[in-house]
Formats: C-alpha cells, sequence, structure tokens
C-alpha cells in the first residue's frame, strides 16, 4: 500500500499588496513566483494583467487550471484601475470569493499617501473592509511603503540580512546617504558590496567608500552656492533641472549636502582645515575643499536649523500635503530669504 502523500500547506487565494514601494511588491511578487518550483514550468503557469480588465477576462484567467504543477498565479498590476468601477464590486467579490485553491491571485494597488491614507485606496475601501472580515489563509493583505530617508539605514540593514550578508551600522549609514530614498539603487548596491566582499565578512564603511559612486551630481553643489550667494532663480534652475533627470534622489542628495555641510561647519569652527575635514568626513579631498568654501557662509547655527525644514519637507511628501517641486521651490525662497 502507498502511503498518501501529507497534505500541503494551505495558501491564500487572494494577495492585496498595496502602497508606493513598487519596489517592494515586485520582490514580493518575485517570491510568490519562485515558490512554483521549476521556473520553466512556473512560467507556464503566471498570467500577467493590468488593471485595465474587465472582470470576466479576471475571471477566466483565476479559474484556469494549473499545468504540471499544484499552484498558478495570476498578477494584476495597476489594480486600482479595477477597483474603481462601481459595477465591477459585486462581481469581484463573487470572484474573490470563489477562487480556487489552486489559484493566487495578486492585486498590485499601486497608490501614494493622502492625508495619512493611501489616496483612492482608504481605510474604508470596499476591498480593504472585505479583506478583514476575510479569514487570514484565504486573504492576503500587505501595505509596501517607500522608506524615506530617515528610515534608510535600517532598511539597508535589513536588505542585507535578506541578501544573507552583514554591513556595519556606519557602512549602511553611508550607503543610506549615497543613495536617498531609492530602495531599488540601494539593493543594488547591496549585492554588488556583498559580491566585493565574498559573503564572507561584513560590509565595511571604506568598502563603501571604494565602491558606490557618490550619486549627488555637481549641480548639488552649484545649487547651494547659489542659495550662498542669494542667487535665487538660479538655485531653481538647477533644483528643476535635478528634478527632470533624477526626481527620485534629489531629496536625499539635498539632506546629504546640508549634513556635510553641518558637520564641516563644526570641524572648521575647531580650527580643522580642507584636508583634515577630508579625512574625519572620509570624503575626497576635493569634495572636501568644495564643503569648506560653502560651509564659510553659513553659520553653524543657520545649518542646524535646516534639519528641521528637511524634515517639515520629508512630512508634507509622505503625507502628500505638497509635492516634490513645490516643496523644493519653498525652500529655496526660505533659505535665500534668509
Amino acid at each position: 500500500m502507498f502511503s498518501a502523500s501529507a497534505p500541503s500547506e494551505k495558501k491564500p487565494s487572494l494577495y492585496i499588496f498595496y502602497g508606493d514601494d513598487g519596489y517592494g511588491m515586485g520582490k514580493a511578487v518575485q517570491t510568490q513566483i519562485e515558490k512554483l518550483g521549476d521556473p520553466a514550468v512556473a512560467e507556464m503557469n503566471i498570467t500577467r494583467l493590468s488593471g485595465n480588465i474587465r472582470a470576466e477576462e479576471l475571471r477566466n484567467a483565476a479559474y484556469a487550471l494549473p499545468f504540471l504543477t499544484e499552484r498558478r498565479l495570476v498578477v494584476v498590476s495597476s489594480a486600482l484601475t479595477l477597483l474603481k468601477s462601481a459595477k465591477n464590486k459585486e462581481n469581484l467579490i463573487s470572484i474573490f470569493e470563489n477562487l480556487p485553491e489552486t489559484t493566487g491571485l495578486v492585486l498590485l494597488v499601486e497608490t501614494e499617501i493622502d492625508r495619512k491614507d493611501w489616496k483612492d485606496f482608504r481605510k474604508d475601501h470596499w476591498l480593504r473592509s472585505w479583506a478583514n472580515s476575510q479569514p487570514a489563509n484565504r486573504v492576503f493583505t500587505k501595505e509596501f511603503t517607500t522608506p524615506n530617508q530617515f528610515q534608510m539605514r535600517q532598511w539597508i540593514i535589513e536588505e542585507t540580512h535578506r541578501q544573507k550578508g552583514q554591513i556595519v551600522p556606519a557602512a549602511a549609514n553611508e550607503l543610506a546617504n549615497l543613495t536617498g530614498s531609492n530602495p531599488q539603487l540601494a539593493s543594488q548596491e547591496i549585492i554588488k558590496l556583498l559580491t566585493y566582499v565574498n559573503f564572507s565578512r561584513a560590509i565595511e564603511f571604506d568598502d563603501v567608500k571604494e565602491l558606490v559612486a557618490d550619486v549627488a551630481p555637481t549641480n548639488i553643489f552649484d545649487m547651494v552656492d547659489a542659495l550662498a550667494e542669494g542667487r535665487t532663480q538660479d538655485a531653481m534652475t538647477l533644483v528643476h533641472g535635478i528634478l527632470d533627470e533624477r526626481p527620485d534622489e534629489l531629496f536625499g542628495m539635498v539632506i546629504r549636502q546640508f549634513r556635510l555641510l553641518l558637520l564641516a561647519r563644526v570641524l572648521m569652527d575647531q580650527g580643522v582645515k580642507s584636508d583634515k575635514i577630508a579625512a574625519e568626513l572620509k570624503i575626497h579631498p576635493y569634495v572636501a575643499t568644495k564643503l569648506e568654501k560653502q560651509a564659510q557662509r553659513f553659520s553653524a547655527i543657520q545649518l542646524e536649523k535646516i534639519y528641521p525644514r528637511l524634515l517639515k519637507i520629508d512630512e508634507n511628501l509622505k503625507t502628500s500635503q505638497m509635492d516634490l517641486v513645490l516643496a523644493m521651490d519653498l525652500f529655496v525662497s526660505e533659505m535665500s530669504n534668509n
């Protein structure tokens, strides 16, 4: 007699991933794909859809049987489009409630923070309310929030652990300074750094300085020069130039620049010159020379007052009280009037 195979662990049939961290949601989907097993077989059991489909199309994809495996995956990106239609509500609930156990349906709800909740997908949204009433082994929901500049250090430490490596706090802090609020860029740099140390030791501060390019462009120095000299229009032009090319990195670069300026100013007040500043801050001598010149135009007290402004910008951005362009325009105007 053959013994019966042990029942496999019951997995949710519906996954609802929502938030503004597209990179994090993408990784979560990849985890589900890897659970399908052999990549060649898995690819035959993955259906990718966009939110502009009809409910009936979703039903057909979700109710199809898997091929050569126990489970198939249906991934719907831009799912808000599908969820916004009021006439779809009852049809979608019917589909979700009757999903076969052989299907994992993933809804990717890409949205943004608006007044401390998610725009068009608030706590009282019908899908979130319905999902909260369902058993955890049937419906799984997860919020994905992009870490801000001040959360990136811990995110980097955790991501390095997920990649089976180690990183010392000082190295994580420097990598956060260099990559800003950009998890995808930080993750790519972690892969490079772990390969460099061959996973045999923790990533050190010097490893980051040697391998990771400084993302702050010359325009950041030029922008600070313009601010210090009261050239508001020039500063605005430079800010908008960076916004056009690297919008996701601008805020992190500004924070890093003024952090370095404050540290340089404190050292200068102690009589430290640029060559020693480079050693103390572990930066390139050329950068130290630029910082020394710029820091001469600000007092330590002035630079210390800038941080609350940056924190306020961060809060306004995360709560969608203003967009990045307006926030940076106001910051430049306030700085130029000091």
